[in-house]
């Protein structure tokens, strides 16, 4: 996709054309910069533009794949559900 450098560009249909809740894009653009902010960093190359308007327009070019992470929902319900049976063995053992 050509990008035209405004201050538009690119435009939010665009974005939500791949990430439709707004939530969403501006935590996976925010994700995404500081990981090309730190590989910049590690290699030591200089970036032409800053690392969220190279994320914005990774995005809009379809670079970015989402993935549902179900399996790391269901092993925090997990932990969430096994913490009060922990607090309450915990709070035996401060008594002894």
């Amino acid at each position: 996709m050509k990008h035209n450098g405004s201050m538009l560009d690119p435009s939010m249909g665009e974005l939500k054309a791949h990430i439709n809740n707004r939530y969403l894009l501006v935590n996976v653009t925010a994700q995404l910069a500081r990981e090309i902010s730190q590989k910049a960093e590690d290699e030591e190359i200089s970036l032409d533009n800053k690392p969220v308007t190279i994320a914005l327009h990774e995005i809009a070019d379809g670079e970015v794949v989402l993935v549902k992470d179900q399996p790391a929902q269901a092993e925090a319900a997990e932990a969430t559900a096994e913490a009060p049976d922990e607090t309450a063995a915990d709070a035996e053992e401060e008594q002894l």
